[in-house]
């Protein structure tokens, strides 16, 4: 073992006490196997997860659920060590004390001391006042509970990088906190007075230049939270568009159809023939696996830092390793050309147009008519309209995402690139979170990422031959 430099990261972890929130979400899956998988010399019970229960679920039956049984990824030895070290907590972040009763609450303030907070709604049409509650006082109960603990050194908050995305076209968006035009405080105020009719009719005055409630309610958070996180050692990680895994946990991993999932599916099953957009603009996808680390090796500095301003990361692609939506494009067409699903609808072929009228006038053509003489013989043969529906579905989809493919930001990455850096080599390589081309190969995550859609989101292959996955590529 001579010459092996040690994990730095790994033993410190091993002596800590978790709290995560968002586990049962897409990028919370990914973090908690990571944490479980690189360190499991955690104290048993040391990661508190908060989980809401559902009507028909209590927490802890919504966590083996959702998150135990319904992922590959908790399939084999990290499974058995999650039943060992994972504590499910009762809560809710849209509720006073994050809806812990008071023996929970008590208890994570005084035996956690690392807390990473990734619960929000990412619905970008998401009502305002809903989303306030949330995405702003959700996470301002994260942090008075970690800024009231005796025990808890470091907070992580997971944002994203379109809280600023205002600041698009040429600027370098920087890793910091960028004055707003009116007090964050006194608008969470009056958008909390509001029912939520009210908010939803006033939110395109409220939210301005914003394209959604996510990205403001983002915002708000983390002008609030900033102001009063007091002396606790805090960080912010921005990730830009998140999207399937590339090298764990495993290839291609994808369980969710948000962001660039649903919409790539849709045009490699040959559903969607063209999204309003600008195929020369970058799109700024990052792996899933990436953000799950830099979020670990945030919480790790967060711990060594001395309280103070916060450190602010930006996790995308747009600096060092850019890669155009029209590039995307086509290799995911590509994909799906060559290796087809069997539930495909047509041959894959789409683009991007730029002018929005043409747009409309095309989707009319090749989508609306389409669908709706579809529906029309289902009716003919008995069975149900459903492809009308599952048009509007996918002009919603475009609709959502046709801001981000309109628009070109630049995201400074000088903070998460100096903090890699910083990393030994053997951390480096555990959690790595390199988007450089020496590490992120567009070519080859495309196909990774095209093929766990059909694998993963399709449920094409088994679970012994999804596992098998990155050798048949």
């Amino acid at each position: 073992m001579d010459g092996i430099i040690p994990s730095q990261i790994i033993p410190l972890f091993e002596s800590q006490i978790f709290f995560l929130t968002g586990v049962t979400g897409f990028l919370g899956k990914v973090l908690l196997h990571k944490l479980l998988k690189e360190c499991p010399g955690i104290p048993d019970g040391g990661i508190y997860v908060l989980v809401r229960s559902k009507k028909n679920l209590s927490a802890a039956d919504r966590f083996k659920e959702e998150v135990l049984k319904s992922s590959l990824l908790f399939s084999s030895s990290v499974g058995r060590l999650a039943a060992r070290k994972v504590k499910v907590v009762d809560g809710d972040i849209a509720k006073s004390k994050l809806g812990m009763t008071p023996t929970d609450y008590a208890e994570i303030r005084e035996k956690c001391t690392v807390v990473i907070h990734m619960a929000a709604t990412v619905d970008f049409n998401e009502n305002l006042r809903r989303s306030v509650e949330l995405n702003v006082l959700g996470a301002r109960r994260v942090l008075t509970l970690a800024r009231d603990s005796p025990s808890i050194k470091a907070m992580v908050h997971c944002s994203t990088c379109y809280v600023n995305s205002p600041l698009h076209g040429g600027t370098e968006v920087l890793e910091k906190i960028y004055p707003i035009s009116f007090n964050a405080f006194e608008m969470v105020e009056k958008i909390l007075a509001m029912k939520e009719d009210e908010a939803h009719a006033a939110t395109p005055h409220i939210i301005g230049s914003h394209p959604n409630t996510y990205t403001f309610t983002k915002c708000l958070a983390e002008h609030i939270l900033t102001a009063e996180k007091g002396d606790l050692s805090y960080s912010i990680v921005r990730p830009a568009i998140i999207g399937s895994g590339w090298k764990e946990p495993l290839p291609g991993w994808v369980d969710s159809y948000i962001g660039p999932a649903g919409l790539s599916l849709a045009a490699g099953m040959g559903g969607l023939r063209v999204m309003h957009g600008v195929g020369e603009a970058v799109c700024d996808i990052v792996p899933v696996d990436i953000v799950a680390n830099c979020l670990l090796v945030g919480a790790y500095v967060t711990l060594l830092n001395t309280p103070g301003r916060p450190y602010i990361y930006h996790i995308g692609t747009s600096e060092r390793n850019p890669c155009r939506w029209a590039d995307w494009l086509t290799a995911v067409l590509g994909n799906f050309s060559r290796r087809p699903s069997p539930k495909r609808l047509g041959v894959p072929m789409a683009y991007f147009i730029r002018d929005h009228r043409v747009f409309r006038l095309l989707h009319q053509l090749l989508h609306v008519v389409p669908a709706g003489a579809g529906d029309v013989k289902r009716i003919v043969t008995g069975k149900s309209p459903v492809l009308l529906k599952k048009t509007h579905q996918l002009s919603t989809a475009i609709s959502s995402l046709s801001y981000f493919t309109n628009h070109v930001w630049h995201f400074s990455t000088k903070n998460t690139t100096n903090l890699y850096i910083s990393l030994n080599h053997t951390d480096a390589k555990i959690f790595n979170f390199d988007v450089s081309p020496l590490s992120l190969d567009w070519e080859a995550y495309v196909v990774y990422f095209s093929e766990g859609l059909k694998k993963f989101l399709l449920k094409e292959l088994g679970l012994q031959e999804a596992r098998a996955l990155p050798a048949k590529l």
